[in-house]
């Protein structure tokens, strides 16, 4: 195995950290975790578990390190909805810890993810010891190695959108109604995050609580929100003729491609053309949402 990075200082060969298995905690169980997490809301944190093979003398031997050289690995997270990144659980050894199998978890807010979640493990240099060698790193933290990203899209009610609390009587927005999803159906090229917004009368102070501070006994007013908000985007995208001539034309990110991926999850099996149909039947087309969407099912 080769180096996978140049370095100013000595690094492993990529083969000493080996991520052997990514799976999501789902209660007491284990699942293993693919490409694609079907079902994820925003109001849903992911808990991650990595099953890590190390191999520790070869670190040591490939870094030229002293025995009491601290080394750190830990998950590191990004997301590409969202551009906001963390890390997980670190677990610190030096040389006599046994190569072997760890494991490391990492608990994400649902709240900072959007589009796609990747994932890597790093193995992060702390201090050097008593180790001489000129070429090892001089700061702690320095990167000596990084495991191919886990990248996986999150197949959720689409892409997230800003939310802005505002007094709807300063603006045009009907004065009492709860919240408005602005946006333009006829123009499904542009950008979710910067095309797509959703206000929220701050004269319904419940309706702002739920939308901004996720908590169990607003869970009902944010589910209300919820299947609204995926009814008026699937509603409004299928009297678009545009989208209904070539849905795939849309690129990842824009409108279009987020609420296609929101159809294709909930109406799994119908033909574009059967959704639209399906909205000609108002009663029917939103007990099926609300089914898929497991409306005032989840747990809390």
């Amino acid at each position: 195995m080769k180096r996978v990075q140049r370095r100013p200082y000595l690094t492993p060969l990529s083969d000493r950290v080996v991520v052997e298995q990514w799976g999501q905690q789902i209660g007491d169980q284990i699942a293993p975790l693919g490409d694609r997490l079907p079902g994820w809301d925003a109001g849903s944190d992911i808990h991650i578990r990595a099953e890590v093979f190390v191999n520790v003398e070869g670190i040591y031997e490939d870094c030229r390190l002293e025995r009491d050289a601290k080394l750190r690995l830990v998950i590191v997270w990004e997301s590409g909805g969202t551009k906001l990144r963390g890390s997980g659980e670190a677990v610190d050894f030096i040389h006599k810890a046994p190569s072997g199998r760890t494991k490391l978890t990492a608990h994400i807010d649902g709240k900072w993810l959007a589009d796609t979640l990747t994932l890597f493990v790093k193995l992060l240099f702390i201090n050097s010891g008593t180790t001489p060698h000129l070429l090892v790193p001089k700061l702690s933290g320095s990167i000596l190695l990084e495991t191919p990203p886990h990248k996986i899209q999150l197949e959720g009610d689409g892409a997230r959108f800003p939310i802005e609390v505002i007094d709807f009587t300063t603006t045009t927005f009907p004065s009492q109604a709860g919240w408005y999803l602005s946006w333009d159906p006829d123009d499904l090229a542009q950008p979710v995050l910067g095309d797509v917004r959703l206000y929220v009368n701050s004269r319904h102070p419940q309706i702002a609580a739920a939308v901004s501070d996720i908590r169990p006994e607003t869970a009902g007013i944010r589910e209300a929100v919820r299947l609204d908000l995926a009814q008026t985007l699937i509603r409004g995208v299928l009297l678009n003729s545009s989208f209904l001539e070539n849905p795939e034309q849309y690129a990842p990110g824009t409108i279009g491609a987020a609420v296609r991926a929101m159809i294709r999850l909930y109406f799994e099996g119908y033909q574009i053309e059967g959704v639209h149909a399906l909205t000609r039947s108002p009663h029917e087309f939103s007990a099926h949402l609300q089914e898929k969407m497991k409306i005032f099912t989840h747990e809390q």
